[in-house]
């Protein structure tokens, strides 16, 4: 469980003054009342409760929990007006002993739920990459950040709902990317009502990018030497490219704002030009999360369909967010000055490509101010990529005005 507190060593003592039960209605705007608190509030969620809240400021300590129901939610929050119930508490080890507080006093002992559930993607050398899929609890079900590559990927996602007991309300895609996007088909199938937010930028992708993509993937298949599990990927992605409708958005994104998805309200941004025309991230006030989609790859940016300088803009833009942790849409969750690292890192990579520098000692910066990131199985791949992102990407000015304006 998150708490979003400073750290007291030792002993801390809270006193709870009395508590009053008030009946919300579901999707009220409760967590925006609480964010103009000393303290920001941490939103947990379990299979049939919706969080547990701790927020204290000088000379008063409040518990709040959120019971989630079908319809309704309660509010648990102190009342000095109104004595109803008196507890001291001593706590030791603030975190541990903070849960179990809040579990006891508002939630009848119930575990807590972890404040996001990660089904990590990977970037295997021998075929494309899965992205890293969010699973996030809201009201009206699972929000699902992104859906991966693979069937087998796809399977993994279904098979948390079906453990959650949970159905899946809405999709978010970061980008159009198929490894990000071609999972949509999967969930769809087995959730006719979900609901998909992205960017419209796949309508360019599909008259360009995607269109001489699907012309390659007609080439090897024809190659009767193509091994059959590629074989199966080619024709998976061939699928949603010559039926976009099952992995489109019916909710586009088009400005950066607060958004309800599926009753949870978030802070939903939208990068134009970056990794790809238009790149969907989001801010969690509660959890202070930052769910990043391919603006930060941890081995190596991808920048096949990127726009360099508007990347970095976006993730100057991340950086000014009060965030705890990080997903990126590859790798693993990053702290704070993991991601100051990372966006080091690749503005160092920039400033050297516009430089008259050697390629090499472009690619040599990269594995150094990156190096706690790229494991050593992917080392040779890092630098593979990065030698034909400088060529082709970089050091191209043609492309970086191509991926810098509309596609379409």
């Amino acid at each position: 469980m998150l708490i979003d507190s400073t750290s007291h060593p030792g002993t801390v003592k809270f006193k709870l003054n009395a508590v009053s039960l008030q009946t919300l209605k579901a999707g009220s705007d409760w967590d925006e009342e609480l964010e103009s608190g000393r303290s920001r509030a941490v939103l947990q969620n379990v299979a049939t409760f919706r969080a547990a809240l701790l927020i204290w400021g000088v000379g008063r300590t409040f518990v709040v929990a959120i019971r989630r129901s079908e319809e309704i939610r309660f509010r648990c929050v102190t009342n000095a007006r109104k004595p109803q119930l008196r507890a001291e508490v001593w706590l030791m080890g603030a975190r541990l002993a903070i849960a179990l507080l809040v579990m006891t006093a508002c939630v009848g002992g119930k575990a807590v739920a972890e404040p996001y559930h990660l089904i990590p993607g990977a970037v295997p050398l021998d075929a494309g990459p899965d992205g890293n899929t969010i699973v996030l609890d809201a009201p009206d079900g699972l929000i699902v950040f992104d859906t991966g590559r693979h069937p087998e990927h796809a399977r993994a996602i279904l098979d948390y709902a079906k453990a959650r007991r949970r159905p899946i309300a809405a999709i978010v895609n970061s980008h159009w990317h198929l490894d990000h996007t071609t999972g949509n088909w999967d969930i769809r199938r087995d959730y006719p009502q979900v609901k998909v937010y992205a960017s419209n930028a796949m309508q360019g992708a599909l008259k360009t990018y995607l269109k001489q993509s699907r012309a390659e993937t007609d080439a090897v298949l024809a190659d009767p030497r193509t091994p059959p599990a590629e074989r199966d990927q080619l024709l998976r992605g061939r699928a949603v490219i010559d039926h976009p409708e099952r992995i489109l958005p019916d909710h586009v994104v088009t400005r950066s704002g607060r958004m309800r998805i599926a009753g949870r309200l978030l802070e939903v941004h939208l990068a134009k030009f970056a990794a790809t025309e238009g790149d969907v991230w989001i801010y969690d006030p509660r959890t202070r999360i930052v769910i990043a989609g391919d603006l930060v790859v941890a081995l190596v940016p991808f920048l096949d369909t990127a726009c360099a300088q508007g990347w970095a803009k976006a993730l100057t833009e991340i950086a000014a967010r009060p965030f705890r942790t990080l997903i990126p849409g590859h790798g693993q969750s990053m702290r704070p000055e993991d991601f100051r690292q990372w966006s080091k890192a690749y503005h160092n990579l920039l400033g050297c490509t516009q430089s008259d520098a050697d390629e090499k000692v472009c690619i040599a910066g990269w594995d150094k101010d990156a190096a706690k990131f790229i494991d050593d199985a992917h080392k040779t791949y890092v630098d593979q990529a990065l030698d034909y992102y400088i060529k082709k990407r970089l050091r191209a000015p043609e492309e970086q005005k191509r991926y810098c304006k509309p596609l379409a």
